[in-house]
């Protein structure tokens, strides 16, 4: 005990009682012997002085009463408190993990440092979820400290005491930025520590501080830089106050000034990139006088999370490969055996080296439980042949160049010894060189090095181009059964076989994360993660497996996004010129057909060759061969008997219509079909066989649409339809430099891709045609739908009579948020998210009018956008419940659990695996003889591997979905993220079938859990819905009549669409609302 530093630590406090006792608790939990600590309290009338009272004996000193405010408190405590490394710990926060063991070895390894400045995490109250404060290293540039941002978290900061003693401690004047000044006056004088872990949390809920001080706080911070600077603003200081503006309500006639305040914080953030190297201003590289430190070492007298004579402690067995490594074996096996840990088993496999490691083994000999040194084939071979001889009950595998972290087995023993379920666990790991230095990793976006270990779901996995691989091999243990169930690494991979066995795992295991460094990842001249290119080869092959079949709604998408991320990151500086677009065709055509794998081509200076005539005719012989192949039906898995009845006979649309009431337009993706093959068309459908009703109606389409089968009923009763020309017309005109066609490469900038990518091809054609009929004033109305349709941006019209009415499947803002939050990086998603914003903005400035998809949206067009609430048309989703006649359940000789959906939507695709990997298997363990239908257009690969055509059936598009409903005993509908499936979710309630669903698949409708469906948030509460579905058959049809009565009452749309016709007469005679976009750009 006698090295391990005295710790000094103040808490201050004032009615902070529901926070104080998890505060309290984080500092004593973690058993450190060397403590004093202060409690500070403002004379608080909650019941902060019993929590205190509480704690009374294990501080040094505590009071409540008055006092002048929280610095002087922190000072106050600062002089009842000796320890030779202090700290301050605000009642709302709370530290993390064992923060203090980790300060203490840091502090020990470097006593005679001012600050020691540590990574931590952001907890949100309202979410209950933790948030890391920064995904990468931390480091200390000065200069960025002082002209950028306050980018180091309080909480996980301390100071040596004669640091402390030497400024002065807090400036009590300061209530906001005291902590920042006190960085800047310490840092001035003394140099740092770095400590790459997550010392501590930091609770964000809106009565905070920070939160609540706004202007005050903003005037607060450029006053105590200036004092610091001598200058009256600096970038950091303009940067907050731009911040604060964008958080604060203003008229609608400034609104567009907010345009501006984002495109000066991205002019800021660009700035510090350049200058400092790191994202939103956090430095990449510390100053030279600081150190960095590495736990690379225990603590002597470390408590132990589990005891050693505890009777479930895990075996370990740690596998390591090694070939020709003496140069980093030895410290490999020592980071091992430094654990302490007594059940663990080490098993080296060395390749036969020659370079001395056969000598570091014998003299290991005593220290290991297996070790042979062979040739083998590699190191996947190596670790197969070391798992073959492990019998722990935990397994991992530890390369001959990495380190474990101080006390790593010990935390994955804990995790396991409190979770039998728990199949594996994960951590952060930090890259270091040859030297055992922190080195700075290449992540694309950024430099960082701390390798934050982050799993991706298992659909997202196989596209490799749009994250950084985020789980630190070095950190992953699992139990063996994982390898009993998915198998042995593949040996047919040299660079990812960790990656390819991970995507298995990810599939079926129950997984958690330690948050914690637990290793060390090493990279060095000779490494293989060295070479990045050779990854790049391998992930390609495995990800090409698993893209949907050519003919399959989601390759096209696929092939596309992984065509431009390609070019992007190969040629990004090369001029986007009639080459560069030949030669993205040629990499596109490689990774469809696989004729070459385009990861493995080497272009020279990353430069695209010109080609003569002879090698053009044979490139584009190759295109025109691949376009053939994607006309190739897909093979699906092979369906065994699944009960079938007769499809019910068709329903009859003929419309009568009844006046040409008004003259209007309706604009859409294509013209719906029936059956629908989505949501969003079934809509469509309805609204515009309604409008056929009462208006004389010109249809146009941005595509055109394969019948494949349906009916074509609304055709007949158009006055006209229009649809995309050809594209040589429209590539003719592009390449004359039309200027509707440069407004692409704008919108590309400006808004999300859904929307941009929308305005290509015959798109600008089109665009010029409608707005030719709005010069003449042809329509009463034009309807736009969806609410990603951006034809209406495209208007140049300076004057118009035409009311534009949004046929709205979703805020195409709420959407896309949660859509790039399941799929996207957290960056990205950000930047997805602002753009899906700012298109919505501008959108409907040009439009008067909006038909909403329920209650809930039409009050976030007004909260949102201050739409007017007349102007909004609430149309329900509906269903027709002609088609989806009523039939009472008869109970199959097999339980038949269905998911119906368009499975290209990547919400539906993700449902989909949740209920094959999460809630089916519980269902079959109380039912072994149920069945799992998967019904929809654009399965993917991994999705389809699951169908044996028996027990999991996956159908592909099909003929007629009530074939499907009339044979199954429930609908379950586990969505996870964004929206979708409401239409199915009535169809099926119309049909007599019950439901299973989530909230957020529910959400919007005015369903009842337990009365109309059965609503439940996790896999067993589905799985158990399911059982009792099944297992009560009489209370699930009395349930399913009961939701075919709200169907017949709300939610049909013959009722729902009879207001349309008044509604429209009110909006004609309103004033003209929206605007042209030559409008738009004269006020920008």
């Amino acid at each position: 005990m006698q090295d391990l530093p005295k710790i000094g630590l103040v808490v201050p406090s004032y009615n902070q009682g529901r926070f104080l006792e998890e505060a309290l608790s984080s500092i004593f939990d973690q058993n450190y012997p060397n403590l004093e600590v202060a409690v500070i309290d403002g004379g608080s009338t909650d019941n902060s002085v019993e929590i205190i009272r509480r704690y009374e004996s294990k501080l040094v000193y505590w009071r409540s009463e008055p006092d002048g405010g929280q610095s002087a408190a922190i000072n106050e405590g600062m002089n009842h408190c000796q320890g030779e490394v202090v700290g301050w710990l605000n009642s709302d926060d709370f530290y993390h993990n064992d923060s203090l063991w980790t300060l203490a070895r840091a502090f020990r390894a470097h006593p005679d440092r001012g600050l020691y400045i540590g990574n931590g995490m952001r907890y949100t109250d309202a979410t209950e979820t933790y948030a890391p404060f920064a995904r990468h290293h931390m480091a200390l540039n000065r200069h960025a400290l002082l002209y950028g941002l306050d980018y180091i978290l309080q909480p996980a900061t301390f100071f040596s005491r004669r640091a402390w003693d030497d400024v002065g401690g807090l400036d009590e004047s300061l209530r906001f930025c005291m902590d920042w000044d006190l960085f800047l006056r310490i840092s001035r004088r003394w140099p740092a520590v770095i400590v790459n872990e997550y010392l501590a949390c930091s609770r964000e809920y809106e009565e905070t501080k920070t939160a609540s001080g706004r202007m005050v706080r903003v005037e607060e911070i450029r006053a105590m830089i200036q004092k610091h600077t001598g200058e009256e603003l600096s970038p950091g200081t303009l940067y907050y106050f731009l911040e604060t503006i964008l958080d604060v309500a203003v008229p609608l006639d400034i609104e567009p000034a907010r345009h501006q305040a984002y495109a000066s914080i991205e002019y800021l953030r660009d700035r510090w990139k350049m200058l400092y190297g790191g994202n939103h201003g956090f430095p990449e590289q510390s100053d030279e006088r600081d150190e960095v430190y590495l736990q690379k070492r225990s603590t002597p007298a470390r408590r132990d999370p589990i005891g050693d004579d505890a009777d479930d402690l895990p075996t370990i067995s740690i596998v390591v490969p090694s070939y020709n490594q003496v140069e980093f074996l030895e410290e490999t096996l020592e980071s091992i055996d430094d654990q302490a840990y007594s059940k663990c088993q080490t098993i080296v496999v060395d390749g036969a080296s020659t370079d001395g490691s056969l000598e570091v083994l014998e003299r290991w000999d005593r220290k290991l439980h297996y070790w042979v040194s062979e040739p083998d084939e590699g190191p996947a071979h190596a670790i197969n042949k070391g798992f073959t001889v492990a019998t722990g009950d935990i397994v991992g595998w530890l390369a001959s160049d990495d380190l474990l972290s101080a006390d790593a087995l010990r935390h994955v023993a804990k995790a396991f010894a409190d979770n039998p379920d728990l199949d594996m666990v994960y951590g952060n790991a930090l890259y270091i060189d040859e030297e055992g230095s922190l080195f700075l990793a290449d992540h694309g976006t950024h430099k960082t090095g701390l390798y934050y270990g982050e799993i991706q779901s298992a659909g997202l996995i196989p596209a490799y181009w749009k994250y950084v691989h985020a789980v630190p091999q070095p950190t992953v243990f699992f139990r063996r059964r994982l390898l009993e169930q998915c198998g042995m690494l593949d040996t047919s991979y040299h660079f990812i076989f960790d990656f390819e066995l991970f995507f298995r795992f990810v599939q079926t295991a129950k997984i958690e994360k330690i948050e914690r460094v637990q290793a060390f990842y090493r990279i060095h001249a000779s490494s293989k993660t060295s070479d990045w290119s050779k990854f790049l080869v391998e992930l390609f092959r495995f990800s090409r497996l698993h893209w949907p079949g050519m003919r399959q709604p989601g390759f096209a998408e696929t092939l596309r996004d992984y065509v431009d991320n390609y070019m992007g990151r190969t040629f990004g500086g090369v001029p986007r010129d009639n080459w560069y677009r030949l030669t993205s065709a040629f990499v596109g055509f490689c990774a469809a057909t696989g004729m070459m794998n385009p990861e493995a081509i080497r272009w020279p200076g990353n430069t695209i060759p010109r080609l003569d005539g002879s090698s053009l005719r044979r490139r584009w012989d190759r295109l025109v061969h691949w376009g053939r192949a994607l006309l190739q039906k897909p093979e699906m898995p092979p369906t065994e008997s699944i009960e079938t009845t007769t499809a019910p006979a068709p329903v009859d649309y003929a419309i009568e219509s009844r006046s040409g009431r008004f003259r209007a337009a309706f604009c859409s993706f294509f013209l719906p079909l029936s059956p629908g093959h989505s949501g969003g068309e079934i809509r469509d459908f309805h609204m515009v066989r309604k409008l056929l009703s009462f208006s004389r109606l010109d249809f146009f389409a941005l595509y055109d649409l394969e019948p494949q089968g349906r009916d074509n009923v609304l055709d007949t009763y158009l006055e006209s339809y229009r649809g995309p020309k050809p594209a040589h017309q429209w590539l003719a005109r592009a390449s004359a430099g039309s200027t509707k066609y440069s407004e692409s490469d704008e919108w590309a900038d400006r808004y999300h891709r859904d929307a941009a990518v929308r305005a290509q091809g015959s798109f600008w054609d089109l665009a010029e045609e409608i707005e030719s009929f709005l010069r003449i004033g042809k329509w009463d109305f034009l309807f736009v739908s969806p609410q990603s349709n951006p034809i209406a941006l495209s208007m140049l019209a300076e004057s118009r009579k035409t009311r534009l009415v949004m046929a709205s499947y979703d805020v195409e803002s709420v959407r896309i948020e949660r859509l790039a939050a399941s799929t996207l990086s957290a960056e990205l998603a950000r930047i997805e998210s602002e753009r899906a914003r700012r298109f919505e903005t501008d959108n409907l400035e040009y439009h008067d009018g909006i038909i909403s998809v329920s209650q809930l949206d039409k009050d976030l067009f007004v909260e949102r956008y201050n739409f007017p609430p007349e102007r909004i048309f609430v149309l329900e989703n509906s269903v027709d419940q002609r088609y989806f006649s009523f039939e009472e359940r008869q109970r199959l000789e097999r339980p038949t659990v269905t998911f119906v959906g368009n499975l290209g939507y990547p919400p539906n695709h993700e449902a989909a695996l949740r209920l094959v990997n999460g809630v089916f298997p519980a269902v079959r363990e109380k039912h072994p003889d149920a069945r799992l239908v998967i019904v929809g257009a654009g399965p993917a690969q991994d999705l389809i591997d699951f169908a044996d055509g028996d027990t999991i059936v996956v159908t592909g598009r099909v003929e007629d979905v009530r074939v499907y409903l009339a044979n199954t005993s429930v609908i379950c509908a586990p969505l996870q993220t964004g929206s979708g499936t409401k239409y199915k979710i009535l169809e099926a309630m119309s049909a007599g079938v019950p439901v299973c669903c989530t909230p957020l698949a529910a959400e919007g409708l005015s369903i009842a859990d337990g009365e109309h469906v059965l609503i439940r948030q996790t896999d067993g509460e589905l799985a158990e819905a399911i059982s009792q579905v099944i297992t009560q058959p009489e209370e699930s049809a009395a349930m399913a009549r009961r939701a075919r009565a709200l169907i017949d009452a709300s939610y049909t749309w013959d009722a729902n669409l009879e207001p349309l016709e008044a509604w429209l007469e009110m909006l004609q005679q309103l004033p003209l609302r929206g605007r042209s976009s030559t409008e738009r750009r004269a006020s920008a």
